[in-house]
Protein backbone atom coordinates (compact mmCIF):
# COMPACT_ATOMS: atom_id res chain seq x y z
CA UNK A 1 0.00 0.00 0.00
CA UNK A 2 1.51 3.17 -1.33
CA UNK A 3 0.38 6.54 -0.30
CA UNK A 4 -0.22 7.41 -4.02
CA UNK A 5 -1.62 4.58 -4.84
CA UNK A 6 -5.18 5.40 -6.29
CA UNK A 7 -8.16 3.73 -4.06
CA UNK A 8 -11.39 3.50 -3.31
CA UNK A 9 -13.67 5.45 -0.49
CA UNK A 10 -17.32 3.69 -1.07
CA UNK A 11 -18.26 4.09 -4.47
CA UNK A 12 -15.78 7.09 -5.12
CA UNK A 13 -12.59 6.49 -6.78
CA UNK A 14 -9.79 8.45 -5.64
CA UNK A 15 -6.36 9.50 -7.26
CA UNK A 16 -4.26 9.08 -3.65
CA UNK A 17 -4.62 8.51 0.19
CA UNK A 18 -4.28 12.14 0.53
CA UNK A 19 -7.25 13.68 2.06
CA UNK A 20 -7.69 17.40 2.88
CA UNK A 21 -9.53 17.23 6.18
CA UNK A 22 -12.72 19.82 7.15
CA UNK A 23 -11.55 23.14 8.62
CA UNK A 24 -12.79 26.52 8.81
CA UNK A 25 -11.77 29.50 6.61
CA UNK A 26 -14.08 31.95 7.88
CA UNK A 27 -14.97 33.04 4.28
CA UNK A 28 -18.66 34.01 4.85
CA UNK A 29 -20.42 37.40 4.88
CA UNK A 30 -22.31 38.24 8.00
CA UNK A 31 -25.32 36.99 6.22
CA UNK A 32 -23.44 33.56 5.36
CA UNK A 33 -22.94 34.70 1.69
CA UNK A 34 -19.66 32.66 0.59
CA UNK A 35 -17.16 35.23 0.06
CA UNK A 36 -14.90 35.33 -3.45
CA UNK A 37 -11.86 33.94 -1.67
CA UNK A 38 -13.90 30.74 -0.50
CA UNK A 39 -14.19 30.00 -3.83
CA UNK A 40 -10.42 30.67 -4.62
CA UNK A 41 -9.29 28.26 -1.83
CA UNK A 42 -11.47 25.18 -3.52
CA UNK A 43 -10.01 26.25 -6.43
CA UNK A 44 -6.78 25.81 -5.26
CA UNK A 45 -7.34 22.69 -3.76
CA UNK A 46 -9.11 21.27 -7.31
CA UNK A 47 -6.02 21.72 -8.95
CA UNK A 48 -3.92 20.56 -5.95
CA UNK A 49 -2.65 16.37 -5.27
CA UNK A 50 -5.02 15.87 -2.53
CA UNK A 51 -6.92 12.63 -3.38
CA UNK A 52 -10.12 13.92 -1.31
CA UNK A 53 -11.21 17.20 0.67
CA UNK A 54 -13.57 17.29 3.09
CA UNK A 55 -15.65 20.47 3.37
CA UNK A 56 -15.90 21.57 6.87
CA UNK A 57 -18.14 24.34 8.56
CA UNK A 58 -21.11 25.70 6.49
CA UNK A 59 -24.24 25.59 7.87
CA UNK A 60 -27.28 23.74 6.00
CA UNK A 61 -29.79 25.55 7.48
CA UNK A 62 -30.93 28.99 8.28
CA UNK A 63 -30.77 29.01 12.26
CA UNK A 64 -27.10 27.17 12.08
CA UNK A 65 -24.80 30.12 11.65
CA UNK A 66 -22.45 29.72 15.01
CA UNK A 67 -20.39 32.82 13.92
CA UNK A 68 -20.77 35.84 11.91
CA UNK A 69 -17.80 34.38 9.32
CA UNK A 70 -19.07 31.51 8.69
CA UNK A 71 -20.67 30.28 5.31
CA UNK A 72 -23.59 29.30 4.96
CA UNK A 73 -25.50 27.13 1.80
CA UNK A 74 -29.15 26.38 0.73
CA UNK A 75 -31.81 27.47 -1.88
CA UNK A 76 -32.98 30.09 0.47
CA UNK A 77 -29.85 31.90 0.29
CA UNK A 78 -28.60 31.38 -3.42
CA UNK A 79 -27.99 29.42 -6.00
CA UNK A 80 -24.91 26.90 -5.19
CA UNK A 81 -22.87 28.33 -8.29
CA UNK A 82 -23.30 31.61 -7.67
CA UNK A 83 -20.44 33.61 -5.70
CA UNK A 84 -20.83 37.39 -3.53
CA UNK A 85 -18.94 39.32 -5.37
Amino acid sequence: MNIFDTTQIGTVTVKNRIIRSATHEGLGDEQGFPMKDLAKVYTRLAEGEAGAKITGYVSVQKNGQTMKNMPMQGPWLLPRSQVKR
